[in-house]
């Protein structure tokens, strides 16, 4: 490492990073461990620049990666260095939340120096042991650039804290991580490894922060899990994350310029995400921000975004560093020229969420070939795959029109997906569309009789569930108390052919709350005892 690394305040990951060559992988092991020390703030520390220098700390163990936090109410401006018992300090890296930890390399000593109000002072720390060992070649997924998967860094490991959220894609916001441009390539699976581990463990989030991350060599990594194809909700830019996707590059780009390996690697990868969901890498789009601390623009606002902008286009944020962000008109303009060398197909859905029997679904959507040809007649399938995965099956074949779009109805009874698939002819490729979640709400009819039983007699419990399919369904009873509610009944209740019945004795007087969920629905109903 070389050079005082400057790390901007911001909400998304902002940490260190290093690439690796894809041919020649070294990923990380799953065993990442995540842990913290309270370090003493004596009143006696030196002065040096405006800097409270603390003196050398011993870790609890080795770790490479560190994070400082002085507490929510501070305002600190504060660096660490690390290195080795005995050997030689890395440079100072400037951190300015726990959020924001530093990739400083194999280490067990640190410092840190300060300058603000400071009552408390915990450092935190991951350590990422790497094992060399032999990985499958990146993975490549239909028309998307070579793009090392989660499994190859470890992150099949340490998967969400909960299941992917998923929303739309009409914006790219590029970042960078804000760290020492001298990494290593053979270091990046393990740092991108304990970027996860921070942001899971430290930061308390979901999952590592961007959708992907890139390096200066050309080398593009997975990010938050979810599907690559898919619009994953990730936290790149607070108050339009599910609106964007976020890739970050890995580095500081403040003054220095991504170099030539970095932008092309940047580029094919926006090309490939921006025409899945049909958006043009040049020009503006309006959104509407949801708001939040870190936003430059209250909730509600319509703001005009370049569809490859910067993070600090949306938030209150240096990033992506002057230098990078004065490379993003080249980094359009490349993107654009790849996009046009692309097929591509789009899918939209009228809506996304229905309430049986209502199934109907609106789909409309463009098919594009890269050698500018005729789209008339093209048969575009439209394929159907349930929520839980398996096998998919072809709902219909749709033509498209002189201009490439086409427009059909379908009709649904469960939750899954919907793509669209050109399966290629004498001349063109086969081209497919990311697909679309269509979640379908069962109809739930519960009723408990009779409607004030006597404690200690029996109430039936009993019902209905439409579409026909589901096996069973959760049940739960509450009784409220002045305290709010206690669960007196919890259990599963078997559904055949559509219908179920079941039978619940209340042990005491009191007003009783009866709930039952079926694939994410719940339908409740109340009945009294006496």
């Amino acid at each position: 490492m070389t050079g005082v690394v400057r790390l901007t305040r911001r909400r998304a990951i902002e940490i260190a990073g290093a690439a690796t060559a894809a041919a020649a992988l070294r990923p990380a092991s799953a065993q990442a461990a995540a842990f913290a020390m309270d370090v003493p703030l004596p009143s006696g520390a030196t002065a040096a620049g405006g800097l409270r220098t603390l003196a050398p700390v011993s870790a609890p163990g080795r770790f490479e990666l560190i994070g400082l936090d002085f507490g929510r109410a501070a305002h600190v401006d504060a660096e660490v260095r690390a290195r080795r018992a005995g050997g030689a300090w890395t440079p100072w890296a400037t951190l300015h939340d726990a959020t924001q930890p530093c990739w400083t390399g194999p280490a067990d000593e640190f410092q840190v120096r300060f300058a603000g109000a400071a009552r408390r002072l915990q450092a935190r720390f991951v350590r990422v042991d790497a094992a060399p060992r032999a990985v499958a070649a990146s993975r490549r997924t239909g028309r998307a650039p070579e793009i090392i998967g989660r499994a190859q860094w470890g992150g099949n490991r340490l998967p969400p804290k909960s299941p992917p959220q998923y929303g739309v894609v009409e914006v790219a916001f590029v970042h960078h991580t804000v760290t020492a441009n001298a990494y290593r390539p053979q270091d990046s699976a393990s740092i991108v490894l304990g970027i996860c581990r921070y942001h899971r463990d430290h930061n308390g989030w979901n999952d590592i922060g961007y959708n992907f991350l890139v390096d200066k060599y050309g080398q593009i990594f997975e990010g938050r899990d979810g599907g690559i194809e898919l619009a994953v909700i990730g936290a790149q830019s607070q108050g339009y994350n599910s609106h964007s996707t976020g890739v970050s590059l890995l580095g500081d780009y403040t003054s220095s310029v991504l170099p030539a390996d970095g932008v092309e690697a940047v580029a094919r990868l926006l090309a490939y995400k921006l025409a899945l969901h049909g958006v043009k890498p040049i020009g503006q789009t309006m959104v509407v921000s949801e708001g939040g601390e870190a936003n430059r623009y209250r909730e509600g606002t319509q703001v005009r975004l370049y569809r490859i902008c910067g993070h600090q286009d949306g938030n209150a944020t240096a990033c992506p560093g002057a230098a990078l962000y004065d490379q993003l008109p080249a980094i359009r303009r490349r993107t654009d020229e790849l996009t046009r060398s692309l097929s591509s197909l789009t899918l939209r859905a009228d809506r996304t969420a229905i309430v049986y029997p209502d199934t109907a679904v609106t789909l409309t959507g463009t098919l594009r070939f890269a050698d500018r040809s005729d789209p008339r007649g093209a048969g575009v399938q439209i394929i159907y795959a349930g929520d839980g995965g398996g096998s998919e099956s072809l709902l219909q074949v749709v033509p498209a029109d002189a201009r490439g779009a086409f427009s059909t109805d379908v009709a649904l009874s469960a939750t899954g997906s919907l793509r669209a698939a050109f399966p290629g002819d004498d001349v063109r490729p086969p081209v497919s569309g990311t697909p679309i979640m269509v979640a379908v709400e069962p109809l739930l009819t519960l009723s408990a009789a009779p409607k004030r039983p006597r404690a200690g007699r029996s109430v039936s419990i009993s019902g209905r569930v439409e579409p026909l399919g589901a096996t069973r369904a959760s049940l739960t009873v509450h009784r409220r108390t002045a305290a709010g509610a206690e669960v007196v009944e919890r259990g599963r209740v078997p559904i055949v052919d559509g219908a179920f019945a079941t039978s619940f004795v209340p042990p005491r007087t009191g007003l009783y709350r009866v709930t039952l969920r079926v694939d994410g629905t719940r339908v409740r109903r109340h009945f009294r005892a006496v």
